[in-house]
């Protein structure tokens, strides 16, 4: 395998990562480190990401690179763009498990006249062409992948890049200043929770949800709900107060992207949802 020369480490929103590639692979793997990301000393570390070039063995002319966590191979390809994206998105992952003093939940995030438009769903729920339709009709990119939730309820951005899925090829990646998104905006209070599922053809009709039916939606979603289910709770209690939520199949995302933003207007519980 290649010797590993370069090692660098950094924290992000409490999770402490080390990376180690050969130089010449860094230059791919530094740009896709998580929002925040700080640097600290490797001996701080609680995560060990290795990234490594497989000779071909004898006969073959292929090179393989293969992806590591601690010790553990949780990944390898002929391609290094293709281990790079799966570093970014288990360090992405890993981030949201370590975090101590903030929620991490699957969500697409824009931020509106103050407040906080949330779009919880895992990946492949067409989440992040909504968030894409959302950032285009004016809201401020916040994430398409994790709403980031302080003690206190409040939305803090994760601008990590926009990625859109291409039939037959690799995701179209935007990067969050492409979006307008910036890493040190202010967190603010959740506004809307949307739950929505497209649907070819269908309309945008919604109907206004309660705050416990929003709450269970951003719940099924938290990456924590298991392991520190109380915290997740008491989070998101604070985070549902005094606002509103809507629930609806939809349609094409532009077409429904300026009439979700319109359902926020100040006051802040002008949706308000019921007990």
């Amino acid at each position: 395998m290649t010797p590993l020369h370069d090692a660098f480490a950094f924290e992000a929103f409490g999770a402490r990562i080390t990376i180690r590639a050969a130089e010449s692979f860094a230059s791919d793997v530094r740009p896709r480190l998580p929002p925040r990301a700080r640097p600290i000393t490797t001996e701080d570390s609680d995560t060990v990401y290795s990234v490594e070039r497989i000779p071909p063995r004898s006969g073959s002319d292929h090179i393989k690179y293969r992806l590591t966590r601690d010790g553990v191979g949780i990944g390898s390809s002929r391609s290094l763009s293709e281990v790079c994206r799966e570093l970014e998105s288990d360090m992405h992952f890993q981030v949201a498990l370590a975090a101590r003093d903030f929620l991490f939940v699957h969500a697409g995030v824009v931020q509106w006249k103050g407040q906080a438009v949330v779009v919880p769903g895992r990946t492949e729920t067409g989440k992040s062409s909504l968030v894409m339709a959302l950032v285009n009709a004016g809201g401020e990119y916040f994430s398409d992948e994790y709403a980031v939730l302080d003690r206190e309820g409040r939305v803090h951005p994760y601008p990590k890049p926009l990625s859109q899925r291409r039939e037959g090829g690799p995701p179209r990646l935007h990067t969050a200043e492409a979006l307008g998104g910036q890493q040190e905006a202010p967190a603010v209070p959740m506004g809307l929770t949307v739950i929505t599922r497209f649907r070819d053809g269908a309309t945008w009709n919604p109907q206004r949800i309660t705050k416990a039916r929003a709450m269970m939606a951003l719940f099924e979603n938290t990456v924590v709900a298991r392991s520190r289910p109380e915290f997740a709770l008491s989070v998101l209690a604070k985070a549902v107060t005094g606002t509103g939520g809507l629930e609806g199949d939809r349609g094409e995302a532009s077409e429904m992207a300026s009439a979700l933003l319109d359902a926020l207007r100040p006051p802040r519980n002008l949706m308000q949802g019921g007990r």
